[in-house]
């Protein structure tokens, strides 16, 4: 379960006292991975100071990472009592309760975090998962570009906000997302794929091909964009390098099988080659 960290003090660590020593010790631990012990550092900070509402969050916090779900909700709202002007125990209440199913009461808590910090992208994000389960992806669709708009250096906002559109049926607004992904991560195969997957719904299919030749120059062993290459290959009239292309992908495993199906569905290809190719 994912619960907002917060960022580690500034100060030296041989200059902090009290709990927010021990604090630093809890962050330390959940870093190393041991997360009883940051839980033991936590509780110690919140004996040492009962009305400090961060060492409330941070073992809440880690509470909700070892699964112990009702301590991080009671930890939760006693940081809430002590300071009810932070977003950070309304979202780690709102993880909590999506983990238990309690879908409508995680959104009640993203959008009181959010009155609280309206710029924090992290936030807006959490919202728009979360109405993108309970309600579907039209209720989804704003917070999720607000995540994008108060975050746009996030390339997974763009991304997010990509797959939103493309269950929309909205191909082509998909496509921008998915382009500000790219440019922010132009390294990353599987974003160029899911550019070309949105080109090609879009019936741009010259773009779609070139942008999965470059997700198969990035992974250059990917059957699944490899076989794809050569669907588009074909649409596009290239059909020596169709040939070539599904020749050299082979058979494919369950997984990349799977891959290329929901590609495929996605895409909609037509049967025959077109003449007006984009």
């Amino acid at each position: 379960m994912e619960v907002e960290r917060r960022e580690p003090t500034e100060q030296p660590e041989e200059t902090l006292t009290g709990a927010a020593r021990h604090r630093a010790d809890g962050d330390r631990s959940v870093a190393e991975g041991n997360v009883s012990e940051a839980l033991e550092h936590y509780r110690k900070a919140v004996r040492r100071e009962t009305n400090d509402p961060a060492s409330r969050v941070s073992l809440a916090d880690c509470y909700a990472l070892s699964e112990e779900g009702p301590q991080a909700v009671d930890q939760y709202r006693k940081a809430l009592k002590k300071n009810p002007r932070q977003a950070a125990p309304h979202v780690g209440l709102g993880e909590v309760y999506r983990r238990y199913g309690q879908h409508r009461a995680a959104i009640i808590r993203f959008q009181k975090a959010l009155e609280i910090e309206p710029g924090n992208g992290f936030i807006w994000f959490k919202l728009a998962d979360a109405l993108l389960t309970a309600e579907g992806p039209e209720e989804a669709l704003q917070p999720g570009l607000k995540a994008v708009e108060t975050d746009p250096s996030n390339a997974f906002y763009h991304y997010w906000v990509g797959e939103v559109l493309m269950d929309l049926n909205r191909p082509d607004e998909a496509a921008v997302r998915y382009a500000e992904a790219v440019a922010l991560s132009p390294d990353d195969a599987a974003l160029h794929a899911r550019l070309a997957i949105a080109y090609a719904a879009a019936r741009r299919f010259r773009k779609s091909a070139a942008g999965f030749a470059r997700a198969v120059q990035i992974e250059e062993d990917n059957r699944a964009y490899i076989t794809l290459l050569g669907d588009l290959y074909r649409v596009c009239g290239n059909h020596q390098l169709a040939e070539e292309a599904h020749a050299q992908a082979g058979e494919l495993d369950a997984y990349d099988a799977e891959t290329v199906r929901r590609a495929r569905e996605r895409m909609k290809l037509p049967v025959a080659p077109v003449s007006d190719l984009e």
